[in-house]
């Protein structure tokens, strides 16, 4: 921009050197070489200027994608590790389970026939009953100890 304008500047405003003009020449073939260098001069200017936006446009668009390349891997990398999680810990679940399913289905098999019990109440022992003409206990409380009541 600057440049453009300050080699235009120096087009329309210069002073030819003499040593450079040839003899008897009013400076009208040299005005179209020089011209010709602006002309050449401004037209590089601008095609350097669009390779250099094109190129940042191109950086910033492939910097943008890898981002979201790194995104997406960082996101596969979490789903990964959350199923190896979910895998350990079905493992961890699955070999209790699995014992416990396998010892019950082989007690299912063993005693098929038997009714579910329910549950027994804790009882407090009876008390020893004493025949009181032998001084034994009665039959129906054995195993009382002698001296109890």
């Amino acid at each position: 921009g600057i440049t453009a304008a300050c080699y235009t500047f120096l087009l329309l405003y210069r002073v030819p050197l003499p040593p450079f003009s040839p003899p008897g020449d009013d400076g009208s073939t040299f005005i179209v070489h020089v011209i010709g260098m602006w002309l050449g001069f401004v037209l590089s200017a601008v095609l350097i200027a669009q390779f250099v936006v094109s190129m940042g446009q191109t950086l910033r668009d492939q910097e943008r994608s890898l981002a979201e390349a790194r995104e997406r891997a960082l996101r596969d990398e979490r789903v990964v590790a959350l199923a190896t999680l979910a895998a350990g810990a079905a493992h961890e679940l699955s070999t209790p389970l699995g014992t416990m399913a396998l010892v019950t289905a082989e007690l299912a098999e063993e005693y098929p026939s038997e009714p579910p019990r329910a549950p027994v109440a804790p009882t407090r022992p009876a008390p020893c009953a004493w025949m009181p003409s032998s001084g034994m206990p009665s039959p129906r409380s054995a195993g009382c100890a002698p001296g109890r009541s």
